[in-house]
């Protein structure tokens, strides 16, 4: 036999043998493959967050009550009535016993009660269109508490001086208790 025989030979008996194995193998048949289940659709309770509550507008102090190139605002939160004093350069008090003084303009045109609640505050307002120059002395009083809420907290003074804002924030704990806030000096704008 020469060579080139015994070549064929042995590649057709080695293909033999490939083919024999090839169909004795289960696991090499073609099989389909499964069909993939559905997915588990589990269906969860939508849960919405509550929404951020709207914050409370700010107090725009500016229009409480009149207003003039002098203006000094109270303001407070709480249950109770409390007072604005003003002594005046000419050293008459306008509060809630002398609200106007027709000799400097001054005049307290909203004096509150009652007091107030959170987000709607109480307010107290004196203004002068156009005061005398001088020295204007701010005190506070705890006047009287009010039932139905906490009593006593922080209060506010806003000051409009020739159209300058200032704040001064003060606390009240105790009916009686009186407070001197600040000293403003006045002086009239000059027209140029």
């Amino acid at each position: 036999m020469n060579d080139r025989m015994k070549a064929t030979l042995a590649g057709a008996f080695i293909l033999l043998i490939v083919l024999l194995l090839l169909s004795k193998c289960s696991s090499c048949r073609h099989q389909p493959e499964p069909e993939p289940e559905p997915p588990v659709i589990v269906e969860e309770e939508v849960v919405e967050p509550e929404p951020e509550p709207e914050p409370e507008p700010p107090v725009d102090e500016e229009n409480i009550g009149g207003y003039g190139d002098l203006k000094i605002v109270l303001t407070w939160e709480f249950p109770g009535d409390i007072d604005v004093h003003v002594t005046q350069p000419n050293g008459t008090v306008i509060n809630y016993m002398n609200k106007i003084d027709r000799r400097t303009g001054g005049n307290l045109d909203v004096d509150d009660l009652q007091g107030g609640s959170p987000g709607n505050p109480a307010a107290e307002n004196v203004y002068w269109e156009n005061p005398p120059q001088g020295r204007y002395s701010v005190m506070v009083k705890f006047y009287s508490e009010r039932s139905g809420g906490e009593n006593g907290g922080p209060v506010k003074i806003t000051v409009f001086n020739n159209g300058e804002r200032t704040e001064y924030p003060v606390t009240l704990r105790r009916v009686g208790q009186e407070v001197h806030v600040v000293d403003i000096d006045y002086v009239p704008r000059r027209e140029n």
